[in-house]
């Protein structure tokens, strides 16, 4: 967890951030399993589709699919494409630094996304 932390401080976003849950956590499970997701839900007590996960990989992605989550992020800046995580993304951001506006609490219709379940 403290890597996590470290990049969260070096990106400046860790105060945006309520909580950290790490596959290496006590209690955890490691993704695509759904657990970890769900367990924050409860935490907040929020429902699980007003939640967003945002990873770079296949795994990530699943994850929030099997959570039943509101939307799935991929970012294209780690080592999966767009080919690679299409199958389970909502939509896709070049990096991370295309999700400040949406933590910052824009809404997602005004981001830079890609919708990949748009006809």
């Amino acid at each position: 967890m403290l890597g996590t932390i470290n990049a969260l401080n070096a990106l400046g976003v860790k105060s945006y951030i309520d909580a950290i849950v790490c596959g290496d956590d006590a209690g955890t499970l490691p993704k695509p399993d759904p657990h970890n997701a769900l367990a924050i839900c409860r935490h907040f007590n929020i429902d699980p589709q007003q939640a967003v996960v945002v990873g770079d990989t296949l795994a990530d992605m699943v994850m929030g699919r099997s959570a039943n989550l509101g939307s799935t992020i991929g970012v294209l800046s780690g080592v999966y494409g767009a080919k690679d995580l299409l199958p389970e993304a909502d939509y896709l951001v070049p990096d991370v630094g295309s999700l400040m506006p949406y933590v910052l609490g824009m809404h997602m219709k005004s981001l830079p996304f890609t919708n990949l379940n748009s006809s």
